[in-house]
């Protein structure tokens, strides 16, 4: 009876782990301690953690992140590579500066891989427009 039930349970997880190998791995993840607010999305948050997962490949050129303010998820962006950018040599969160002042998210890099610009799902221009560029090196 004993070794039935591991068995039983044995095959569960390895059933689990087929139907949603997604849902079992972990990608890349950058964390970064914001300490002004800033804007995803066209919200404007309070300072505080912004996370950015690599969720899975979604085309040739793009990929599905899932984004966490204080470990909160508001959810998944398409960071997608414009062109032929060059190849990040470190992790990256990309802002700009909005017109009234506050840091903008824009874009991630990982390293190795292209520089890829956010966009929300459904929409087909970034959420905003870069300017002048300001890094925040990801811990």
């Amino acid at each position: 009876m004993r070794k039935e039930l591991w068995l039983t349970v044995i095959a569960l997880a390895l059933l689990a782990g087929l139907l949603a190998p997604d849902a079992l791995a972990e990608g890349r993840r950058l964390v970064v301690r914001m300490d002004v607010p800033f804007e995803v999305s066209g919200e404007l948050y309070a300072p505080g953690e912004l996370s950015l997962r690599e969720v899975r490949a979604f085309s040739p050129i793009s990929t599905l992140h899932e984004i966490r303010i204080d470990g909160q998820s508001l959810g998944i962006l398409i960071a997608r590579n414009d062109g032929n950018p060059p190849l990040a040599k470190r992790d990256e969160v990309i802002f700009t500066r909005s017109a009234t002042g506050h840091l903008v998210l824009t874009s991630v890099a990982l390293r190795g891989e292209p520089v890829r610009r956010l966009f929300q799902i459904g929409k087909s221009a970034p959420a905003v427009q870069p300017r002048s560029q300001l890094l925040a090196q990801a811990r």
